[in-house]
C-alpha cells in the first residue's frame, strides 16, 4: 500500500494538513517516504499510525498523552491482506444502531406472536362455534318425538 497525502487523509477521515500536523508531531514513527518534502508516500505502517492517533485525538487524548501512548502501541509485522479503503465501506454497526435494530426486532416478535395469540382465540371460537352447530344439528337430525 503506498498513498498520497490526500488519499491517506480521507482513509483516516482528516485533513491532509492536519496528517502534516501528525507528521510533525509523531515524526518519529513515520517513514522517510512519509516525511519527504515533496511527493510525499504513505506506506501501511504510516497509515496504521495515523489512525491510532485520530482514534486517540477522538478520544479526547492530548498530543502529549499520545507521545506517551503511541510508544505501548505495537503496529502490525506485516501489511494486512485487505486494503484499508475496502476496510472503509464496511459498514459498522454501533451498539446504540445494535440496540434500535434489537428493539425493533422485538416489536416485530411481538407483533407475530399477538397474531398468533389472536389466531388462535379465533380457531378456539370457530371450535366451539363448530361444537354448537353440531349439537344443533344432531337435535335437529332426531324425530320430533325423541326431541
Amino acid at each position: 500500500m503506498i498513498k498520497k497525502i490526500g488519499e491517506v487523509a480521507k482513509l483516516v477521515k482528516v485533513t491532509p494538513q492536519t496528517v502534516k500536523n501528525y507528521l510533525v508531531a509523531f515524526s518519529d514513527y513515520f517513514s522517510e517516504e512519509a516525511q519527504s518534502e515533496k511527493g510525499k508516500r504513505f506506506n501501511y505502517r504510516d497509515y496504521f499510525y495515523l489512525s491510532q492517533i485520530k482514534e486517540l485525538r477522538d478520544n479526547g487524548k492530548s498530543i502529549d498523552d499520545i507521545k506517551l501512548i503511541l510508544p505501548t502501541i505495537e503496529p502490525p509485522l506485516e501489511e494486512p491482506e485487505e486494503d484499508p479503503e475496502e476496510e472503509q465501506t464496511k459498514e459498522v454497526v454501533t451498539a446504540s444502531d445494535a440496540e434500535v435494530m434489537r428493539d425493533f426486532i422485538d416489536k416485530i416478535e411481538q407483533g407475530y406472536l399477538n397474531q398468533l395469540s389472536t389466531k388462535d382465540k379465533f380457531i378456539d371460537h370457530l371450535i366451539d362455534e363448530n361444537k354448537d352447530l353440531k349439537e344443533e344439528l344432531a337435535k335437529k337430525n332426531k324425530p320430533w318425538w325423541k326431541r
